[in-house]
């Protein structure tokens, strides 16, 4: 689920999440025979299925919905400002997010680790 977190982070590679959750629902249904035995690989299908459409659906929702009401606030300052403070607080906790996954796959022991090793 890290590497399914650190892959969705990126707009681009979205549809990866949604893999992810999609391979995650159809594991749990498949695995628990939600319709019985016989039928685990419907099983596991309909959930993967049930999880794709809902991880999709609140995203359509929020652009046909907001979207609209976003564009009229596009020239207002009562509402740009926080936007924009929104929006630089998003990507300094992407950016955190960044640097937290590249120190912990470089140096999975941690800095001190590998600095006394050296020195022996």
């Amino acid at each position: 689920m890290i590497d399914g977190l650190a892959l969705g982070k990126r707009p681009l590679v979205y549809s990866l999440w949604s893999l992810l959750v999609a391979f995650v629902g159809f594991i749990g249904s498949y695995t628990n025979t939600l319709f019985g035995v016989d039928l685990a690989f419907l099983a596991g299908a309909t959930a993967a299925m049930t999880v794709t459409w809902f991880t999709f659906l609140p995203s359509f929702l929020f652009i046909l919905v907001g979207g609209p009401l976003a564009e009229t606030t596009h020239g207002n300052l009562k509402f740009s400002a926080p936007l924009t403070a929104i929006t630089t607080a998003v990507a300094g906790v992407i950016f955190n997010l960044a640097l937290f996954f590249t120190y912990h796959g470089l140096w999975p022991q941690g800095l001190s680790h590998h600095s006394n090793s050296l020195l022996h």
